[in-house]
């Protein structure tokens, strides 16, 4: 706390005119009222800045957290892409096997309706 009194007497001890460390003396204590800090001003914004700190890394912890679940769930999706593209693989086999029975099929079936028109022209000449 500034000591106005004891301030303008002292300056008056100096040699300055009563009205000069009057003067003085209102100058400084409008200066120190305005853009000073008190101590108590400091301990409170200290307070508040831990506050906010431990506010911070709580919100920093549980970005970890959120990070690392992100991290099984990519992980999981990774196994599921995995077991997909076997199951890809596998029914582009089971396709190719069934493509190449039907062709078979198919072909087997063409012959015979060749053997049975073949037959048929044999019975009815032209």
């Amino acid at each position: 706390m500034f000591d106005t009194h004891l301030a303008v007497r002292e300056l008056t001890k100096a040699g300055f005119a009563e009205a000069q460390a009057e003067a003085i003396v209102a100058m400084v204590g409008v200066a120190m009222s305005d853009d000073l800090a008190t101590k108590t001003d400091l301990a409170n914004l200290r307070v508040e800045l831990k506050e906010d700190i431990a506010g911070v890394k709580a919100d920093v912890s549980e970005v970890r957290a959120d990070v690392a679940a992100l991290k099984v769930q990519v992980t999981e999706i990774k196994a599921g892409v995995a077991e997909v593209k076997v199951q890809v693989a596998a029914n582009s086999s089971a396709i190719a096997s069934i493509e190449t029975r039907l062709l078979l099929k198919m072909t087997g079936i063409g012959i015979a309706l060749l053997g049975a028109g073949l037959a048929i022209m044999r019975l009815f000449p032209a």
